[in-house]
C-alpha cells in the first residue's frame, strides 16, 4: 500500500484591513490561512443564534494548530467580529470567522505556500446557509483531460469535432 498522507498543520493566521483606526463599516477584511501543505476543508454557515453571532466555517479533516496560531483574534472590522481556530473534535480543526449579519465571505486559495484566503465585505450577497436536511444538489463537475493537442488528435466527438480543437 502507499503511505498515509500527513496531517496538514495550520502554521499561521493574519487579518489584513483591520487595525486600531479601521472603521466597524471598513470596506473589506482580508484572512489568510496559511498552511504547512495542502489542507483539505469543507465551508460550512451557521445563522445567528444568541448569543451566537452568524458563523462561517471550515473544517479540515485531520489538521491541527501549530504553537504560533492565537485561538481567537479579535477584529471588529468590516462585519468581521473574530476569528476563532481549534479543534471541533479529535480528527476535526475548525476555524470560524464570527460575522455581522450583513456580510457575505469570498474564498480562494494559493499554493506554495499553501495559503486559503476569505475576503470579508460588508453587504455582499452570501451564499444560501447550510442545512442539514437532505434534497436535491447541483453537482458541476470540471474533468481536465491532459495530454491531447498538437500532433494527438485525441478523441472524435459528435459531428466530427476532434478533442483537440476544443478549449
Amino acid at each position: 500500500g502507499g503511505a498515509a498522507a500527513a496531517s496538514a498543520t495550520l502554521e499561521n493566521v493574519t487579518v489584513y484591513g483591520a487595525h486600531a483606526h479601521a472603521p466597524a463599516t471598513a470596506a473589506s477584511a482580508r484572512v489568510v490561512l496559511r498552511f504547512d501543505h495542502v489542507a483539505l476543508f469543507i465551508r460550512g454557515e451557521l445563522p445567528e443564534q444568541a448569543p451566537l453571532p452568524h458563523r462561517v466555517y471550515l473544517d479540515f479533516a485531520g489538521a491541527s494548530v501549530g504553537p504560533d496560531v492565537a485561538g481567537a483574534t479579535e477584529v471588529g472590522a468590516a462585519g468581521l467580529r473574530r476569528v476563532r481556530a481549534g479543534p471541533l473534535d479529535a480528527e476535526t480543526l475548525r476555524v470560524t470567522l464570527d460575522l455581522d449579519a450583513a456580510v457575505g465571505v469570498r474564498l480562494f486559495f494559493l499554493p506554495d505556500p499553501y495559503r486559503i484566503v476569505l475576503d470579508v465585505e460588508p453587504g455582499a450577497a452570501r451564499a444560501a446557509p447550510v442545512t442539514t436536511e437532505r434534497g436535491a444538489r447541483q453537482l458541476r463537475v470540471v474533468v481536465l483531460d491532459p495530454g491531447h493537442g498538437g500532433t494527438d488528435s485525441g478523441a472524435r466527438g459528435a459531428a466530427g469535432l476532434r478533442e483537440s480543437v476544443l478549449a
